[in-house]
């Protein structure tokens, strides 16, 4: 398990992670992706009871 969280890690300090990290921040500061979000945790949450 760790093996996969330093893989994750190394990714994200490189300079491909960094831009991937910069366009999830980009997408997650919109209404709109906040609100399909908040749907699918309304969803998820749901389905366990």
């Amino acid at each position: 398990m760790a093996r996969i969280v330093d893989r994750i890690q190394r990714f994200l300090r490189s300079p491909s992670g960094r831009s991937a990290a910069q366009r999830v921040q980009r997408e997650l500061a919109k209404p709109q992706t906040q609100q399909k979000l908040r749907g699918l945790l309304t969803r998820l949450s749901g389905r366990r009871r």
